[in-house]
């Protein structure tokens, strides 16, 4: 990139997270983790979950990160004349359907806001859903070394959860996981997660072309 100024961003996975369990009902989710199953079960190829739920859904689960890096690029050209920017293929007609340039369209404030638990919702709905969504995206976004508080959809601050509700959110969330878990891997093919040979060797290839790192 020679001297120019360099962005490197993305929707944290956690707040992205936060805005689908509050937007999305205990129901819905279940019902978009049956339908992938099915056409997982129905696919003539291996597909992982993720796949298959981006695949099918990125409506849901794409619209958020869309969203929030369109605000992004808007931050970014109140501060420039010009910008280049590199996005993903499935992002790049959705973001340029949600541009406006500035001041008006999406703004940060907007894209990062966490909607309200939906109402007559329990604490053991939401971390049942939390679990769906960590099978469905193939991801254990709560298990981050980094993360201090893994159910800060419930209560920002931990040290407000008494230690045996703490406890018996832990246990709730691990028995739903491994329960959505043990349906995944009725379904699933087990040769759908093993590396793709080619595209280690291209990864490789270009790690050797770039010479040492210091």
């Amino acid at each position: 990139m020679g001297k120019h100024r360099v962005i490197l961003g993305d929707m944290p996975e956690i707040l992205l997270r936060q805005i689908l369990g509050n937007s999305l009902s205990l129901e819905d989710v279940k019902d978009v983790f049956k339908f992938v199953l099915q056409q997982i079960g129905l696919a003539k190829v291996p597909l992982t979950m993720n796949t298959a739920t981006i695949q099918y859904f990125s409506h849901l689960f794409l619209m958020p990160r869309d969203l929030y890096m369109t605000s992004l690029l808007r931050n970014t050209m109140q501060a420039s004349n010009a910008c280049c920017a590199f996005v993903g293929t499935p992002h790049f007609s959705p973001m340029q359907n949600y541009w406006v340039p500035p001041p008006h369209g999406v703004n940060f404030t907007q894209a990062t806001r966490i909607p309200k638990r939906i109402l007559n919702e329990t604490d053991e709905m939401l971390i049942e859903k939390q679990a769906i969504l960590d099978v469905l995206l193939d991801t254990r976004a709560w298990g981050q070394k980094f993360i201090t508080n893994p159910f800060c959809y419930i209560e920002k601050d931990i040290t407000q959860i008494p230690p045996a509700d703490l406890k018996h959110f832990k246990k709730h969330f691990y028995i739903q996981l491994r329960k959505y878990q043990a349906f995944r891997d009725q379904v699933i093919k087990p040769d759908a997660y093993l590396p793709i040979e080619e595209l280690t060797q291209k990864y490789d290839r270009i790690a050797e072309s770039q010479g040492p790192r210091v």
